[in-house]
């Protein structure tokens, strides 16, 4: 059995940050209608159409500008501290992320007490979120902490247990939600839950883990990394060069030159990834509003019900079933363990979204956690996979520049939704959703031709290299199957770390 370290920090972390996804959309509703309608209109809203339609068209407005003010700074801080996390290690950047939602909690703690306080004080929580990584700083230094702690027999596995976190973190944070939301100052209480949920958090890390990445494996600085701007700029603008490093870095991973085909697995892999995320951006904006539009008209309750069967699922399925199909398919080359899983992750997204667009009753609505359940595979392939590619000192970095470019896709896809869904909602309000569907069949056609291409390179007797697989050795540790070690190379450091404290 491995031992616990980062889970426990993911699932709290992601805990609370599905609390505030769902309650943040609903807060943002409630405070739109306030400040325009009477209580009695904001009681029963779906009963005028008019005023639903333009409480609903400003909630998506107010949601699209929270995103903006946490993700545009939340991007270039997640990159400078990923990629720092390759020299002074992961504990002390993973701090940060939870410091800065505990701020965020209680600013929208006050405001929430507070009714009549304006929205405009959601730039203070959201800049207090972005200036301190965002989720993107704690995705990169929590899988940053797993690849480090893994070598390639465990490590798909194990990051499929880390996206499990992601989903069973989710559906306990929607209960929380869905059970404080109905209460009197319900939102201000769930916030403050929060609040502390990020406390613990923070003494975890102090309390409970070692560093993972040791001084003698860290990346040091040499003549080729002097300071960006060295002899060139002006010796004030010099304190900026450790953050220029880092992003450059950080930005140059997928390009720098790689034997063999590692370059263009790479690069294709990314690109898949940040597809999946444009797709998500849409269901995570506008999923909620989705249900509490008529003929939907959901209460908070069943949100929270639903989101958390959704979520619930997807996580058991990581924990029991990815386990057992690695078992079942374990004598079959690795291209064939990992893409077809992720293949079959991709397909099980679409089919939800189409369920999405034509549900017209709870009934039918019901049935999109079921269809999505196997749609966690993908994460949890794609991070592994990319893990393969890189040097174990890169790791910080290549995952800084995923988070980087994962937030400004999100960024794009929540601006795209959130301005074709007011556009459709009069139309077909389910229109949205069948577009995101479009992206990840983009997607899948993406992925069919790596694989292809991955598997003509076997069949012609060479790795990801380019070399004859006799000639090469790339990993020390054994395995089972020849073929798999002519695609997983990346070694792990000779002793690991000391695990937990």
């Amino acid at each position: 059995m491995a031992s616990v370290t980062v889970e426990p920090v993911l699932f709290l972390y992601m805990m609370s940050m599905f609390i505030m996804f769902t309650t943040n959309q609903l807060f943002f509703i409630k405070k739109v209608c306030s400040t325009s309608y009477s209580d009695t209109v904001c009681a029963n809203l779906s009963s005028d159409k008019a005023a639903e339609d333009a409480v609903q068209t400003g909630a998506s407005h107010w949601i699209l500008f929270f995103n903006i003010c946490t993700n545009i700074p939340g991007a270039f801080m997640s990159m400078f501290l990923g990629a720092t996390s390759d020299r002074v290690g992961r504990k002390n950047i993973m701090i940060l992320p939870p410091i800065g939602t505990a701020i965020s909690a209680s600013v929208f703690a006050y405001t929430s007490y507070y009714i009549t306080t304006p929205l405009g004080y959601i730039i203070i929580a959201a800049l207090a979120v972005g200036m301190t990584g965002s989720i993107g700083a704690a995705y990169v230094t929590i899988v940053s902490y797993m690849a480090d702690i893994t070598d390639h027999s465990s490590r798909t596995k194990r990051f499929g247990i880390l996206e499990a976190m992601v989903f069973i973190g989710g559906t306990v944070g929607l209960l929380c939600a869905g059970s404080l939301g109905d209460l009197e100052h319900g939102f201000t209480a769930i916030y403050l839950l929060v609040l502390l949920i990020q406390i613990v958090i923070i003494l975890y890390i102090v309390c409970c883990l070692n560093e993972s990445l040791k001084v003698e494996h860290r990346r040091g600085l040499d003549e080729k990394d002097k300071p960006v701007g060295s002899g060139c700029l002006p010796r004030w603008c010099l304190c900026f060069g450790p953050i220029l490093d880092s992003m450059r870095r950080s930005l140059t991973v997928f390009f720098a030159k790689r034997p063999g085909k590692k370059r263009k697995y790479l690069i294709t892999v990314q690109i898949i990834n940040l597809l999946s995320v444009i797709g998500m951006s849409g269901e995570m904006d506008l999923l909620v509003l989705f249900s509490k539009h008529s003929p939907l008209s959901w209460d908070a309750f069943t949100i929270g019900f639903f989101m958390a069967l959704k979520n619930i699922l997807k996580g058991a399925v990581l924990i029991a079933v990815l386990p057992l199909l690695f078992w079942c398919i374990g004598k079959e080359r690795a291209i064939h363990k990992d893409l077809v899983l992720a293949q079959i992750g991709v397909m099980s997204t679409m089919l939800s979204f189409v369920n999405v667009a034509f549900a017209r009753n709870t009934r039918v609505m019901m049935m999109v956690p079921l269809v999505g359940c196997l749609s966690g595979f993908t994460g949890a392939v794609l991070s592994s996979f990319k893990a393969q590619l890189v040097e174990p000192n890169e790791f910080g970095a290549m995952f800084a520049c995923t988070s980087f470019l994962d937030i400004f896709c999100q960024m794009a896809g929540s601006l795209l939704f959130n301005t074709l869904y007011p556009a459709t909602l009069h139309i077909w309000p389910g229109f949205s959703f069948l577009i995101m569907a479009a992206v990840f069949l983009i997607s899948l056609i993406i992925m069919f031709w790596l694989q292809y291409d991955m598997k003509k390179s076997i069949r012609w007797g060479r790795n990801v290299f380019g070399q004859k697989n006799e000639k090469l050795l790339l990993d020390k540790v054994e395995s089972d199957s020849e073929d798999e070690n002519t695609l997983y190379m990346t070694p792990l450091p000779e002793h690991l770390p000391s695990l937990t404290k």
